[in-house]
Order: C-alpha cells, then sequence, then structure tokens
C-alpha cells in the first residue's frame, strides 16, 4: 500500500516563566558565584523548537547529555528509562515502542503511528524500527512530556524523544574511543573523530559495532532440528558523517548521513502452556529451564538495514531567524521467527514423532519517508517569542505478513497479508 500525508501547521507562542530549575549532576564541578552562591549549570534544550535554557522552558523537559549517557554506560535506547522518570521504551520484534507517562502505542502495522513521536535530530522518524542504531556519539537526548502537538505534529500526543548527534566542532581535532564486554559473549565499540578542514568547515565521523550471542540454547535432540541457531543472536554496526560549513556567522549549513545494520537469529519465544498442562498433576515454573527451548521449523533470523540523510541551512537575519530542514530515511526490514515447540521441561520426550510441529511468521517492511520544514522564528529580543512555520511529510511503504502452521497430526495452514 502506497500513501502520502501532508501536513500545515503555524505557531504563535508567547514568553512565559519557569517554575523550575534543574539542578545540575552532583558529580560536575559547581562554579561558584559571587558572595559565596553556588550557581546552577546552564543546560540548553530544543524543547520550544529554538535553543534555550531549561529554566526558560514553561513545560515538562528533561535532557541527558551525552556525556552522562557514557558514563551511566547507557549504550542501548531501552536503558535510557532508566535514567528519565515516566519514559518506558519496548522492543516489540524490531519495534521501538515509546510510551511517556504511560501513553503510547504498540500499533506497528502500516496503520499505526507512534503515540510518542520520536525524533533524530529534529526530524520525524516515522518508522521507529531500529531506532536504537542511532543511539551513539551523542551530544544530548531530550524527552518532552505531554501533548506536543503545536510544535511537533498529531502523532506528539503523549510527547517527544529527541535523539541529537553530536555535531562537528570548528578549529577543534578531537574523538574518542571505547570498548565493552559484557554477558552471552558479548563485546562492542564506538569511536568518534572530529576534524577542523579550515576555520569555518568540519566533519565528524562516528560509528559503532555491537555483538552477543544466544540467552537460548536448542534443547532438541533431533538431528536436523539441533542445527538451528537459537534467537537472540545480534551483531549491529552503524556509522555516521555529519557535515558543518560556517562561511559568516549569520550563516550555517549542516548534513547528517548515517547508515546501520541489525542482525542475528531473531527474537526469541518459549511458551510454558504445555509445560504447566500437559504433565499429569502439572508442572511449577521455578522447576523450568527456560533457557532450554526445543527449536523447529525454518531458523530465525533478521535483517534490518537503515539508511538515511538530513540537511539544515539556518540564517541569522537579526531580528528574526530562518531555517529549512529536510530529510530522507529509509527502513528495509526482513525478519523469520525463529519458532519453538515450548521449552525442555522435566519428564518430556525429546523424541517426539511430531518433529513437525511448527508455526513460523515472515515479516517483511520497507518505508521510504520524506520531511521537509520551513520556519521563521523571532530572536530573543523583547517580550514576545513566536514561531511560524509549514511542514510537509510523505511516506510511501511496503508490508508483508506470512505465517506457516504444521501442526502435525491435524492440519496445515498457511497466512499472507500483503500492503
Amino acid at each position: 500500500m502506497k500513501y502520502k500525508i501532508h501536513l500545515l501547521a503555524a505557531t504563535l507562542l508567547y514568553a512565559s516563566t519557569a517554575l523550575a530549575q534543574q539542578a545540575p549532576p552532583l558529580d560536575k564541578p559547581q562554579p561558584a558565584a559571587e558572595d559565596g552562591v553556588v550557581a546552577l549549570d546552564k543546560v540548553t534544550v530544543t524543547a520550544n523548537r529554538r535553543e534555550q535554557f531549561s529554566q526558560k522552558v514553561s513545560g515538562v523537559v528533561q535532557t541527558v547529555d551525552g556525556e552522562q549517557l557514557r558514563r551511566d554506560g547507557i549504550t542501548d535506547i531501552r536503558l535510557l528509562q532508566t535514567a528519565i522518570p515516566g519514559l518506558n521504551i519496548a522492543n516489540q520484534e524490531g519495534n521501538i515502542e515509546i510510551y511517556i507517562r504511560g501513553v503510547g502505542s504498540s500499533n506497528n502495522t502500516e496503520l499505526g503511528d507512534p503515540g510518542a513521536a520520536p525524533h533524530l535530530n529534529g526530524n520525524y522518524i516515522a518508522r521507529p524500527r531500529g531506532l536504537g542504531l542511532m543511539f551513539y556519539d551523542l551530544e544530548r537526548v531530550e524527552v518532552n512530556k505531554g501533548p506536543q502537538g503545536t510544535l511537533y505534529g498529531r502523532n506528539a500526543m503523549a510527547g517527544t524523544l529527541n535523539i541529537i548527534s553530536a555535531k562537528p566542532r570548528l578549529g577543534q581535532f578531537s574523538g574518542y574511543a571505547q570498548a565493552d564486554v559484557s554477558n552471552r559473549s558479548g563485546s562492542g565499540a564506538e569511536a568518534a573523530v572530529n576534524l577542523p578542514m579550515g576555520k569555518d568547515f568540519a566533519i565528524r565521523v562516528a560509528g559503532y559495532t555491537t555483538k552477543k550471542d544466544a540467552g537460548y540454547t536448542n534443547a532438541s535432540t533431533d538431528p536436523a532440528a539441533a542445527k538451528l541457531p537459537p534467537a537472540g543472536r545480534e551483531e549491529n554496526s552503524a556509522a555516521r558523517v555529519s557535515v558543518l560549513w560556517e562561511p559568516t556567522e549569520a550563516l550555517r549549513l549542516s548534513v547528517v548521513a548515517d547508515a546501520g545494520k541489525e542482525r542475528g537469529t531473531g527474537y526469541p519465544g518459549s511458551s510454558i502452556f504445555y509445560a504447566l498442562t500437559a504433565v499429569p498433576g502439572g508442572q511449577r515454573a521455578e522447576n523450568f529451564d527456560m533457557s532450554k527451548v526445543v527449536y523447529r521449523g525454518a531458523p530465525g533470523k533478521l535483517d534490518n538495514k537503515l539508511s538515511g540523510v538530513q540537511a539544515k541551512v539556518e540564517y541569522d537575519f537579526g531580528p528574526v531567524s530562518a531555517e529549512i530542514n529536510t530529510s530522507l530515511r529509509k527502513v528495509d526490514f526482513n525478519q523469520r521467527n525463529a519458532q519453538a515447540d515450548g521449552i525442555a521441561y522435566p519428564g518430556r520426550s525429546l523424541t517426539s514423532e511430531a518433529w513437525d510441529v511448527y508455526s513460523t511468521q515472515y515479516w517483511l517492511t520497507q518505508s521510504t519517508a520524506k520531511t521537509f520544514e520551513a520556519r521563521l522564528s523571532s530572536n530573543d529580543k523583547g517580550p514576545l517569542r513566536w514561531n511560524a512555520g509549514a511542514f510537509h511529510f510523505s511516506e510511501n511503504q511496503g508490508v508483508g505478513y506470512l505465517s506457516l502452521v504444521d501442526a502435525g497430526y491435524c492440519c496445515y495452514s498457511g497466512t499472507e497479508f500483503t500492503m
């Protein structure tokens, strides 16, 4: 199915006074002001589509900078919920589901839209499959809580999550590298380098890779089925190139291009229904080792390719600033679920005649989304603050779902949905 959505929005915002201030992290040095008074760190956010200190924002916005994320070991987007109260992030078979204050959406079909709008550098992400591939070399992450439709559109009922990547730095050669190891034979690495190219031009190159074995084991004793790799293996990689050009104090041009891959054996399942009901007298969950799963049928496979490019032109006219922002984002998601005939519970025979009892699901999602935004805004002079702009969004999608079920003794069925 192909469709296009066109939106046009204009807003007028008046100045307001914030009632709360944000304290600096305890491990950061606190600058001393006059008369022995401790001054607060000034945290910059873009919650109102303009750079402001968080103390000046009347809404509820929380931000975590990239340095703090690295110190806290938050390298997976799902771990962000440990740092921001009221934020919940789940991974439902490759779909990143964002809930803010309990409000969100789990409709991941071609007809659904996120209830909490995800953004990358302020650009709307229509299909958050693989959103975690963008979670590296960050300047900060901002979460706006509560309805944000005035400035962010109809899919921001719960709020917004804005991932802001690190920008190139003019006149500075710098970089970093880090590596980690974890259980399940996990390993990962992340690095970035900033390259100055004259006084007004800079390039930043960043990337990361991670690998982890499955948390499941294949308990099947059938010679063919025992060769199936268990679900849960991960092998992800991504890279980003950012360019910044500032020929004058008033003009700024930036371009960001990124690509990434998610690969592995798909997302696991471990049904315990038969373990609880099939054995006379029943079983109890604490008697099971739910990491031992009997796999049958087709092996699991995940192959998700993401790519995107975004460009922004900004010009300061003095009392008014202008911005043109555009992006192109592609998703090519292919998954075959690793199917299991439940766990290997005590007393179960793993030499059943019904070796062909299994069901397998195949998912395909392809999306090409484009955004374009032109905006004028007042500079911070005088009592009136305003934004006015136009926003265009279009998306072409193709979605396929196929389910194959072989019940062994009974029947076989196949179901297909193609949009």
